[in-house]
This record gives structure tokens, C-alpha cells and sequence, in this order.
């Protein structure tokens, strides 16, 4: 099987989220795309990240009406930090017969030679990169990678149609008590609607 990982905070998961996995699974014609969601994500402010149970629990029940998403607890069940090449290589040790594939936005471009062993990950997992518009791709500032690795790394860009929502977003319009329906899928709405941010 070919299987896209979409790693992320999903704090919380958002309809964005869900039409990238899709669009790059129908694109790139692979047979199901794994949400990840990272217990502690190593890049990001952790200051307003909700409980990583909770995030789980919304992506499961945000996949349950699409039959090529499926949910991995990897990151949530390993203790520390989230690292993408640990949650590869127990992808690839687990399912030896399967090729991944690592998605990835181009916003997430410019920081990834600060990745844990980014070039060993490289040569591991290829990765597709989802073009966004407001994140112009210049290659000419990846000078920590070489000639070859972004040759892989062009090779993997995806173009889909934009789509303006973020987790700020969405937690802005929570604090706001603002209406979500435009924003998440619906069967997170009341948990969402639970919390007090």
C-alpha cells in the first residue's frame, strides 16, 4: 500500500485539514492518508495546546465519515517529544511492504533543516509538499540541503486549491463564540463547544 502521513498538533483539527488529506490522497492516488497527532510537537507554543487525549479524540471522530483517512495514536502513545523520523521508522518497521509518504505545507519549508535528522528522513520517506500561496517556495534559501535532496523535495510538490482556515482560527472564533460550522467537521462541534478557552 501507498499510505500519506499528515502529521500535526490538529489542536484542534479543522475542514483544512481534512481536504488536504484528501485531495493529496486522491491526487497522488494513494490508498489512504494516517492522521498523526503529535503529543508534544518539537516547533511549536505548547503555552495553548489542548490535552493530546482530547486532540486525539477529535481527529478520530473527525475521520469517521471518510473511508480513505484513518487515525495513528503513534505519537500520542510514545512518551517525549514527537519526532517525525522515530514515527517513520516505526511506520516502516511495523509495515515493511508499505511506502509512505510524508506530507508536509510549504509554510513548513524554511525550518526544516531544523528537523531531527532531516537528511536521514530524506532518504527514509520521500515527502509531498502542499504548495500554499502565501508561502512562495524559495528553493534558493534551502542551502543546508543538497543539490539532490531538493531535487526529491520539488519532486514531491502538490498543488491544491488554497484554503484559508487555521487551529488560531478556529480557537479565535471559540473565544469569541462565534459559530464553527464553516470551520470544523461537525461531529467535534459539541466537544469543542465544551471547552472554555
Amino acid at each position: 500500500m501507498e499510505i500519506g502521513i499528515l502529521g500535526g498538533s490538529f489542536n484542534p483539527i479543522h475542514l483544512g485539514h481534512l481536504y488536504i488529506a484528501q485531495e493529496v490522497c486522491k491526487k497522488k492516488n494513494l490508498d489512504k492518508v494516517l492522521l498523526v497527532p503529535s503529543k508534544i510537537p518539537p516547533h511549536k507554543d505548547k503555552s495553548d495546546l489542548l490535552p493530546a487525549p482530547l486532540r486525539l479524540k477529535m481527529v478520530q471522530r473527525a475521520v469517521e465519515d471518510y473511508p480513505n483517512l484513518e487515525v495513528s495514536p503513534i505519537e500520542i502513545n510514545r512518551p517525549g517529544v514527537s519526532y517525525t523520523i522515530d514515527t517513520i521508522r516505526e511506520f516502516q518497521q511495523e509495515f515493511p511492504n508499505d511506502l509512505f509518504y510524508f506530507i508536509i505545507g510549504s509554510d513548513m519549508l524554511e525550518g526544516l533543516h531544523s528537523w531531527r535528522d532531516i537528511h536521514h528522513l530524506l532518504e527514509l520517506c520521500p515527502f509531498l509538499i502542499v504548495h500554499r500561496p502565501d508561502y512562495p517556495i524559495q528553493w534558493n534559501l534551502l542551502n543546508s540541503f543538497s543539490p539532490e535532496e531538493i531535487k526529491k523535495l520539488q519532486q514531491g510538490i502538490v498543488e491544491i486549491k488554497p484554503v484559508e482556515i487555521s487551529s488560531t482560527m478556529v480557537r479565535k472564533a471559540m473565544k469569541e463564540g462565534k459559530d464553527l460550522t464553516h470551520l470544523v467537521p461537525p461531529g467535534i462541534i459539541p466537544i469543542l463547544n465544551s471547552l472554555k478557552l
